[in-house]
């Protein structure tokens, strides 16, 4: 009853590729990890199917290869997410550095679009765009991750943290979570 070292090797690359989608979106990563969803899940049917063919004493010890198989999609995403966490809380005063920056060039009432940033925060983000207005107060948003067709994750500076509860200051936004003070991560 033992599997090929493949079954092992696909799972763990499934999985790894899974996490680096989650710890951080591209185009490049979103078509690995859907290729590793594909992967495993044809990986649990094909262990399904040979586990269901043992003898009836060795079908439960056998199930044990596609559950684990089947288990690497929600440990690679949350695996992805501890990752994203960790680089958040390790680059968060560089963003703090970053908002400071981005703030200095904030224009009442207009939205202003950085496009190369800085090469000191080019690894954090690769726009920024600056908003003051009545309504929000000051909103930096770092573009920081991407996807297919038109997926944009977004690191939000926002100096009044409250206006967030406010619709407008969240509009065009599906997902969003606190990151720390002031500080948010917003999807479309």
């Amino acid at each position: 009853m033992k599997y090929p070292k493949a079954v092992w090797v696909l799972s763990l690359a499934s999985m790894c590729s899974i996490a680096a989608f989650a710890a951080r979106p591209t185009m490049l990563k979103q078509l690995l990890a859907m290729g590793a969803f594909l992967v495993a899940g044809l990986l649990f049917l094909i262990c399904l199917g040979w586990a269901l063919t043992r003898e009836k004493g060795r079908r439960l010890r056998a199930a044990i290869v596609p559950a684990a198989v089947l288990a690497v999609v929600p440990i690679g995403i949350e695996l992805g997410h501890a990752i994203r966490d960790w680089q958040f809380q390790r680059d968060l005063p560089r963003y703090q550095a970053a908002a400071a920056w981005a703030s200095t060039l904030a224009v009442p009432g207009e939205t202003v679009t950085v496009l190369p940033p800085p090469a000191a925060y080019a690894d954090l983000t690769y726009g920024v765009h600056i908003t003051q207005n009545e309504t929000c107060g000051l909103v930096v948003d770092f573009f920081w991750g991407g996807g297919f067709p038109v997926k944009h994750t977004v690191r939000r500076y926002i100096a009044d943290p409250t206006s967030m509860q406010r619709k407008p200051c969240r509009e065009g936004w599906r997902r969003g979570r606190q990151r720390a003070e002031g500080w948010f991560e917003l999807a479309d």
